[in-house]
Formats: structure tokens, sequence, C-alpha cells
């Protein structure tokens, strides 16, 4: 009986994990006119926007296209922070997954937009990347 309960137990726990991962595939994002579900695979980089209209203006940039929102920066950097992306710069959060190389502080990215590191976060953004680097091998 008490093997049952434990495995009861566990088998809730992989169910509970198994729905965390689903849930932290896609995020879900308002434009002027509708909301847009992005993947998280897909999404390049976050970008906030100098805008003299709006305020907390974000860029998205998938593989297909960008799309404007509004949001704080950090939140979106504190909420993806285990999902494979990493603040670069005070304006700007990256997915590692579409990196293609570092040059003299900057990041190449896969749709050819080169980003600035900002200075105090470039050891930072190298250690970081050579971690993730280094998982994706295992």
């Amino acid at each position: 009986m008490h093997f049952i309960q434990k495995l009861s137990i566990q088998s809730q726990k992989v169910v509970s994990c198994l729905y965390r991962v689903i849930e932290k595939k896609f995020m879900v994002i308002k434009s002027t006119y509708e909301e847009i579900v992005l993947k998280y695979d897909d999404l390049i980089s976050i970008q906030a926007a100098k805008s003299l209209t709006i305020k907390n203006k974000l860029h998205f940039t998938t593989t297909n296209q960008t799309y404007e929102s509004k949001g704080i920066i950090s939140d979106y950097a504190f909420a993806l922070k285990d999902c494979n992306f990493l603040q670069i710069h005070r304006s700007i959060i990256i997915n590692l997954l579409h990196v293609r190389k570092f040059a003299s502080g900057v990041v190449l990215m896969s749709n050819g937009l080169d980003l600035p590191i900002g200075r105090s976060k470039i050891k930072e953004v190298k250690d970081t990347y050579t971690k993730f680097m280094i998982m994706k091998v295992d």
C-alpha cells in the first residue's frame, strides 16, 4: 500500500513537472490590436525601444517578424531567465539558442542582427553562454 501511495505522489510530481515544461514553451504578448502567441524557440530577442509617445515599448524579434508590445524589460528578464534567455544589456534580452558568435562587445544573432553587450555584463554573458553550450552538448 505504501508503495502505491508513493508511486502516486511521484506520478503527480512528474505530471506537474511536465506541465511546467509545456507551459514554458510559449508566451502571449498583447500587440496594439491582438494577442500574439510566441514560441520561445522562435523568439530571438526582446528590446526596449525609446519612444516619445509610448512608455515601456518593447520589440519582440522572432525568426519571422518583429512585434511591438508594452512591458517592462526587467520583468521579462526575470520570467525568462530559466528558459535559455539572458539579459545582455539594460535594454536587450537574447535567446541563447539563436546566438551565432561573440565579437568585441557584440553578439551576432541567427538573423544577422548585431546586439551590443553592456560593459558590465560582458563577463556574465560569456560565462553564461559557455555554461549553456556545455549543457547543450551533454
